[in-house]
């Protein structure tokens, strides 16, 4: 292009972009002007650009990413991009893709790729939403419940309220059990460079025998909202309105709960069963697309064929033993469904005559009980276990290392002792670093 404009009518952003590439500019100058002896496959200039996204726009940002590539290709320069814009971050391809980590992880080369399978970049990605999260060298934690919908709650903003330990960490909704378990087992995958990010899921309280792997750690509530039924912190919130609601006094919320608690009974045995009950779904084939009353018949009498081989009444009398055990605990408020007593209490207390919507109600209750003595005493063990996560299988690994049989015996007694701790939700921080210590 001949025509000419005046740098000082650009914007912070176009201003931004010619400094950034000015120095290439001058160095292609250089070259022309004098062109150096270069050998065949030498690139002639290296830029190392820090943070190139500052004062641009997103699609600014990756115009110059584009412009760089098509220098690069040119061999016309290599560039060496540090950034911590997520916009350039989810735009880079795994073989641009490189992390610094942590010196104490990495004393000999803190420089590692990501990944070298852009397939696995794009898994992981789709799995944690954004790349940022996978560059942070923070836990990654996947988490069972609701992802942000309309009106709807999600269950990290929950989880970073009541937890504010929790706020540097990337914090992903990961929706049923199932959902979380395979999120964790993807991304662990062999491929995936992660140094400083420990993967790990957590779910709600299982009401099944079913034993969860080693980095899904569970809640000791039924879900998320159990941490919420808290009569003193409802009360703190509903206070301002207390001629609109029935939140009188202390008590009155307490009694209000009980009784929603107790209307829940039948609700909370019917849930349980259902979770055992196989899902019916009716598929259309389209190469029987004239026989569809057809199809939905067979379909509907294979699953109820599937129902009938179950025993139902005798699930249900295990279910009502199991909730009944549960009232005669007085842990109703942690093992019941949270959610629907939450919503049903919003509804008993008439909440919306203050005009506060669920979602609102939720948050404000979260803001009041966060780091009380029982959240830290419900969500503690999963948080610990996290935190001070201890192998399995180290105890196993020493024995079979070929080292001293006296001090391997004496270490991997120590390590089964720190595994068993944290098992059971108590691991002992101190003790495990100098275990650690000793074991390397």
């Amino acid at each position: 292009m001949d025509e000419k404009f005046d740098i000082d009518q650009l914007s912070s952003g176009e201003k931004a972009a010619v400094a950034l590439l000015l120095p290439f500019v001058e160095g292609q100058a250089e070259l022309l002007a004098t062109p150096p002896e270069i050998q065949p496959g030498v690139v002639p200039l290296t830029m190392l650009l820090d943070e190139p996204e500052i004062h641009l726009h997103p699609l600014l940002q990756l115009q110059v990413l584009n412009y760089l590539r098509t220098l690069a290709k040119e061999d016309s320069a290599q560039f060496i991009i540090a950034t911590q814009s997520p916009t350039l971050l989810d735009a880079l391809e795994e073989d641009e893709l490189y992390l610094v980590s942590p010196a104490s992880l990495r004393p000999d080369n803190q420089l590692s790729r990501l990944t070298t399978s852009q397939e696995r970049l794009e898994t992981a990605r789709s799995l944690t939403g954004s790349t940022h999260l996978l560059t942070r060298a923070k836990p990654i934690v996947f988490i069972e419940g609701e992802t942000e919908r309309q009106r709807i709650t999600s269950d990290n903003q929950l989880v970073k309220l009541l937890l504010p330990e929790l706020r540097s960490w990337a914090v992903v909704a990961g929706r049923s059990k199932n959902d979380v378990t395979t999120a964790v087992r993807q991304l662990r995958q062999e491929g995936i460079e992660l140094p400083g990010s420990p993967v790990f899921g957590v779910v709600d309280r299982d009401t099944s025998s079913k034993t969860l792997e080693d980095h899904v750690v569970p809640w000791s509530v039924a879900m998320i909202e159990n941490l919420l039924l808290e009569p003193e912190a409802i009360y703190d919130v509903l206070r301002p309105h207390g001629q609109v609601t029935g939140a009188s006094s202390v008590s009155t919320v307490s009694t209000i709960l009980g009784q929603v608690v107790e209307d829940q009974i039948e609700n909370e045995i019917r849930i349980r069963v259902q979770r055992q009950l196989p899902i019916g779904r009716l598929e259309a084939r389209p190469d029987r697309a004239d026989a569809l009353d057809e199809i939905a018949s067979e379909q509907t009498a294979a699953w109820v064929e599937k129902l009938k081989r179950l025993d139902i009444p005798a699930m249900i009398a295990e279910e009502r033993a199991k909730v009944e055990s549960i009232r005669s605990s007085a842990s109703e408020l942690e093992h019941f469904h949270g959610k629907r007593v939450l919503r049903a209490l919003h509804n008993a207390l008439g909440v919306q005559n203050a005009g506060i919507s669920h979602r609102a109600f939720a948050l404000a209750i979260a803001d009041r009980v966060a780091e009380g003595n029982r959240v830290k005493k419900l969500a503690g063990p999963a948080i610990l276990k996290i935190k001070y996560y201890f192998p399995a299988d180290l105890a196993n690994l020493l024995r079979t290392a070929g080292l001293d049989p006296t001090t391997t015996e004496e270490v991997s007694k120590e390590c089964t002792a720190h595994r068993t701790a944290w098992e059971a939700g108590q691991p002992d921080p101190s003790q495990r670093e100098s275990i650690r210590a000793r074991v390397f």
